[in-house]
């Protein structure tokens, strides 16, 4: 198929796949090697921890704003992974850098939003979901909120410098 087409390439004892997809206009080139995944795992336990500081200061503003004088902040356990996946966005910038700012806070509130509906089905599920939103009219099946959408669209963008960062570098 000449829209997908793969070849293996050996460079200075590591393996590349490259994956032309769309050949001229839209080369996208996969890189499996171990320099690649320690930059995914720590970019995993970045944006874990990203997520869990943001939600414990949404939380604690929540707080402020209802006036509870203890101030007092939560988050969940279960959110470090689903935060964590976010990683993803420093492989995924690096296929769409060349779009405007835009488009790609676009496509990671997308990606926010599925992951947030996916993982919050699967807990609801077993009845471990640390979120509700079904007092909010903007709300799908319970697990999110269309009203969040700016707010997914700042943060992806905010992943993405968070992960983007060491690209600079190397």
């Amino acid at each position: 198929d000449r829209r997908q087409r793969q070849m293996c390439i050996r460079d200075r004892n590591r393996i590349t796949k490259k994956v032309i997809l769309f050949e001229r206009r839209f080369p996208l080139t996969i890189i499996y090697d171990s320099t690649h995944m320690k930059k995914l795992c720590k970019d995993f336990l970045k944006c874990g921890t990203l997520g869990w500081c943001l939600e414990i200061l949404v939380s604690g503003a929540e707080a402020l704003r209802r006036q509870d004088k203890t101030l007092t902040c939560h988050t969940s356990l279960w959110m470090f992974p689903i935060y964590g996946c976010a990683c993803l966005i420093g492989p995924l910038y690096r296929i769409l850098k060349h779009l405007p700012k835009t488009v790609r806070g676009l496509i990671y509130m997308t990606g926010i939003f599925s992951v947030e509906y996916a993982t919050g089905r699967f807990l609801d599920k077993k009845g471990q979901c640390p979120w509700s939103y079904q007092k909010s009219p903007w709300n799908i099946s319970h697990v999110i909120r269309l009203d969040f959408a700016p707010a997914w669209f700042l943060i992806g963008l905010l992943f993405e410098k968070a992960v983007a960062a060491d690209d600079s570098r190397t």
